[in-house]
């Protein structure tokens, strides 16, 4: 989970708030001040407005650029409610970006493995291993010695 893009949806449900009219002191006082008898995607926002009345103003930008569409703000923001409540979770899904599936998932997450083979093997997937290839690239020159003792494999640099 995304803190930065569950705050956003917390706050574009302050603007969910404000559209609606909702009867609350803070959300009337918005209203009555800034908004007054324009639309909530229309006005400008002040210069000298508070930190968190500029945010949650601001946000209905953020909306529209994360949605790439141009669809009015209303719509978007009528689509995430959940009968008359508003619906965080819905918002924070279509904020998320859509990344695709990893066909390597179940390897590591697999329950009884050790981190560290978590880490060799998601390291490895992504080919950021400092093997002794990548390590030649970058001028560093290695032998190996490789023993075999007691079934055991002991690596020694020369």
């Amino acid at each position: 989970m995304n803190l930065c893009t569950w705050n956003s949806a917390a706050i574009l449900k302050l603007l969910w708030d404000i559209d609606r009219k909702k009867d609350c002191i803070w959300v009337q006082w918005v209203r009555n001040y800034y908004v007054k008898q324009g639309d909530i995607s229309q006005i400008w926002i002040p210069k000298n407005a508070s930190w968190v009345v500029r945010k949650v103003l601001e946000s209905r930008d953020q909306l529209v650029i994360r949605k790439h569409s141009h669809e009015i703000i209303k719509q978007q923001l009528n689509r995430v409610q959940h009968g008359e409540k508003f619906s965080t979770h819905k918002i924070y899904i279509c904020l998320v970006p859509l990344h695709p599936k990893v066909t390597w998932k179940h390897l590591t997450m697999y329950p009884r493995i050790h981190p560290r083979h978590i880490f060799i093997l998601w390291s490895a997937i992504q080919k950021r291993l400092a093997t002794t290839e990548r390590l030649q690239k970058f001028g560093i020159s290695i032998t190996l010695i490789v023993l075999f003792v007691a079934s055991t494999w002991r690596l020694f640099h020369i």
